[in-house]
């Protein structure tokens, strides 16, 4: 009996500490300005989400407004770090760069998930192979890549089957035909753990690159693959929007629409360019 009363006082002094200690930095976040007492307030830099209106600011050079249903993590350049507090430049959003946001859309129509409907069908369908749902990633300001991002994955995968690299995931080979109009690459040589062609490891991912008429490459596609029963293979293509706007667009989609690239890619940009503001 003597030992449950001392496992239980100890249960209770270890509780008691740890919300000590929660109190104690509680309010000194209240002190410092970070959290407003009754609301418990984060950061507009942290918390762009807790936002209700329309996301607007400037991406790549190109004004734009943002329905709220449609943007999500959006991210401004001089944004604070996690653990940093916000600068006096936060409060005018619409002169601001943005730096990075997200938006999930269905084809054909670019709907986003701005009723409940939509946002079952989501739900029910991003993770089918057949899905429309497209996952757009945005990056520009301070951390926009470039208009040359394309070829420099095209030149890495090219370094790859002329030096092959210690590890075998990331050494290639260039398919015999284009696909889709794609140049295209697959892992080379054999899989050392299962003895099969090594393009066929389910962590193996094929590689495409779209062409500009100076033969750089300006778009690329990464596509992985499954085995699972129902699973759904996904791609990533990533392009810029230049010269209409120095932003990076990554589009994620279904390895199902592959053959689609050149209609997603239109369809995304037309998206995107479409945002800006009536005036």
């Amino acid at each position: 009996m003597i030992r449950n009363v001392l496992t239980n006082w100890r249960g209770a002094r270890f509780l008691f500490t740890t919300l000590a200690v929660f109190v104690v930095t509680f309010i000194g976040y209240i002190a410092s300005g970070w959290v407003e007492l009754g609301k418990f307030w984060l950061s507009e830099g942290v918390c762009r989400s807790c936002s209700t209106g329309d996301i607007t600011g400037v991406l790549g050079g190109m004004k734009i407004k943002i329905p709220r249903d449609c943007a999500e993590l959006v991210e401004y350049d001089g944004d604070p770090g996690f653990g940093e507090r916000p600068s006096d430049a936060a409060s005018n959003r619409n002169t601001r760069n943005i730096r990075s946001l997200g938006m999930d859309v269905r084809l054909p129509e670019m709907s986003c998930k701005s009723s409940k409907e939509l946002k079952d069908d989501y739900r029910s369908n991003f993770l089918n192979k057949h899905s429309l749902w497209l996952s757009i990633g945005v990056n520009s300001g301070e951390i926009y890549p470039g208009p040359q991002a394309a070829q420099r994955q095209l030149d890495a995968v090219l370094s790859s089957i002329r030096s092959p690299n210690e590890f075998w995931l990331d050494n290639y080979e260039r398919t015999p035909e284009m696909i889709y109009g794609l140049d295209a690459f697959v892992v080379s040589g054999t899989d050392p753990q299962l003895g099969g062609p090594a393009k066929d490891n389910e962590r193996a991912s094929d590689k495409f690159f779209g062409h500009n008429e100076s033969d750089a490459a300006d778009l690329y596609i990464s596509c992985g693959k499954t085995y699972v029963p129902r699973g759904v293979a996904t791609c990533v293509m990533k392009f810029s929007m230049e010269p209409s706007a120095k932003a990076m667009l990554s589009v994620r989609f279904s390895r199902e629409h592959l053959s689609q690239w050149r209609e997603i890619r239109n369809v995304v940009v037309g998206f995107v360019s479409g945002l800006k503001p009536e005036n």
